[in-house]
This record gives C-alpha cells, sequence and structure tokens, in this order.
C-alpha cells in the first residue's frame, strides 16, 4: 500500500474529529465530565489490550517478533530518556525526580491512542506488531527507568533532609 497525504489525512482526519466531537460533548454536558476516568479505563484495560490481542494472535510469530525494530525502538527511546533528562537537569533546574518524569514523557510515544489507529488503518492488522513491540519496551525499560530515578530523587531529598536536622 502506497502512503499518500490524502490517505493519512483519511485516517487523522476522522481521529481529529471524534476527538472534537468528545471536547464538544463534555464541553456543552451532552456526556457527563464524570464518566470520563471510567471510560478511559475501560479503553485503556481492556478495550486496547483485546484489539492488540486479537489482531497478533492470527498472526506467524515471526511476522509479528522484529529484532531489528526493537533494538531501534530501544536505542530511540534511550537517546530521548537521557537527552530529555540531561536537558531539564542542567544546571540549576529541575531535581532528579522531576527530570526523571519529563524524561519519561520526552521517550513515550503515543502509540496507543493515536499510533494504534494510524497504523492498523494504514498498513493492515500486521502493523500491530510494531505497537505491541513499542508496549514491551516502554513498559519493561522506559517506565522502571524513569521510576527508578525519580525513586533514586525522592531518596536523595530525604537523606538531604535528614541530614540537615
Amino acid at each position: 500500500m502506497t502512503v499518500t497525504f490524502l490517505s493519512t489525512l483519511g485516517v487523522t482526519l476522522p481521529i481529529a474529529v471524534v476527538i472534537a466531537l468528545g471536547f464538544l460533548a463534555t464541553w456543552r454536558g451532552w456526556f457527563p465530565a464524570e464518566a470520563l476516568p471510567g471510560v478511559g479505563v475501560f479503553v485503556r484495560n481492556f478495550a486496547i489490550p483485546a484489539a492488540i490481542f486479537v489482531g497478533l494472535s492470527v498472526q506467524d510469530f515471526s511476522a509479528v517478533f522484529h529484532g531489528g525494530f526493537v533494538l531501534a525502538f530501544t536505542l530511540a527511546s534511550l537517546l530521548s530518556f537521557l537527552l530529555t533528562y540531561a536537558l531539564v537537569r542542567g544546571p540549576g533546574r529541575e531535581g532528579a525526580s522531576a527530570g526523571a518524569l519529563f524524561a519519561l514523557v520526552g521517550a513515550m510515544s503515543n502509540g496507543i491512542m493515536i499510533g494504534l489507529p494510524l497504523v492498523v488503518t494504514l498498513f493492515g492488522p500486521l502493523a500491530l506488531a510494531a505497537i505491541a513491540q513499542q508496549l514491551l519496551v516502554e513498559n519493561f525499560l522506559i517506565i522502571p527507568l524513569a521510576l527508578l530515578l525519580a525513586d533514586l530523587g525522592q531518596a536523595q531529598i530525604k537523606s538531604a533532609n535528614s541530614a540537615q536536622r
């Protein structure tokens, strides 16, 4: 399949329209704001994992796992994480905990909410493999690294506070 501007627009425009309609519905009170967390939990914990599982379960493993992609995505994510952390932690800037959280945001893609509908529509169900591998890297490396650095930053603060007493 050839990806053109119009084919990309044909995918991104409906997503933008759904987002705009959701904003409008909440803003006008047509959809109660109190229901949004429940919908978010359903989508995050059930709908998306089910869609990924169904899409990948019918594929051959060799078509689903690509070591080169995992390596490239891991290196790019780590580079983005470390670069963001270094920029945020520069002289007179954020502490280690805040730096770790900024780095987490800098290294995480929006592969689920925006990436999933885009790649599946443009490239078909096999593209779910890229999303699944991206999630592996982010969940097993990037998020734990950020939480570790944030926790170390909090420990440094506690240690400095107790040393001052």
